[in-house]
């Protein structure tokens, strides 16, 4: 028998794998110039048993920078994902990825619903070191197609100077094409003057649709 139709939001959750960097590997991981790797320092392909669930990967380091899960500076818990640049026009940047290669810049990202509403919360600390550049730090949202194709970036606001932890969101709506959202925590210090020398803390990283989803009740 078929009942009057019934809606339910779609339970809330947070999409992005080890949101707030609890699950850290035990050592900081070297990183190599225009390398993209797992955060544990492991080579690009196919995830393996050790990487994957640290769930991120590097996809930028240019001229001197330094990526590390900080255990002295955190919002919550025990550790936040730390980047700095560390040189004259230097940027970094990782990736949230459930995906299966670092190879090559295709980190797959997180898969979404085409056509629906998602909100990016993250908490962030900074501390300016010196010089100028356009960006700094932030975080881009970037949504993919089915074949990998960045088709948009939402950024969040871009801070140059010292803060306190301050949380800041993002809320894009994903195309009809789309099939990933893959957040990627940003310092960029080589654009505009191209001499900016800070450091970044990152941390409580949630991803939920904010779209509701309805279902229709059959007994």
């Amino acid at each position: 028998m078929t009942r009057s139709v019934a809606s339910a939001r779609q339970p809330i959750s947070n999409l992005v794998k080890n949101y707030n960097f609890e699950n850290a590997p035990p050592f900081t991981a070297a990183q190599t110039s225009g390398v993209n790797r797992w955060i544990d320092g492991s080579a690009g392909g196919l995830v393996s048993d050790t990487a994957y669930p640290y769930g991120w990967g590097t996809i930028t380091i240019t001229n001197g920078v330094s990526i590390k899960y900080d255990t002295s500076v955190y919002y919550s818990g025990t550790t936040s994902m730390k980047l700095s640049t560390t040189a004259t026009n230097s940027a970094v940047a990782v990736a949230s990825s459930k995906g299966t290669s670092v190879s090559d810049g295709v980190l797959t990202g997180i898969p979404v619903t085409p056509s629906t509403s998602y909100t990016l919360s993250f908490m962030m600390k900074t501390n300016y070191v010196s010089g100028d550049a356009t960006s700094g730090a932030y975080v881009d949202l970037s949504e993919r197609t089915g074949g990998y194709v960045t088709v948009l970036n939402t950024s969040s606001t871009k801070v140059k100077t010292t803060t306190d932890w301050t949380r800041y969101s993002i809320t894009v709506t994903t195309g009809a094409t789309t099939r990933f959202i893959m957040p990627l925590l940003r310092v960029i210090g080589n654009d505009g003057t191209a001499t900016l020398i800070m450091d970044a803390w990152f941390d409580d990283i949630v991803l939920t649709p904010t779209t509701p989803i309805t279902r229709t009740a059959v007994t």
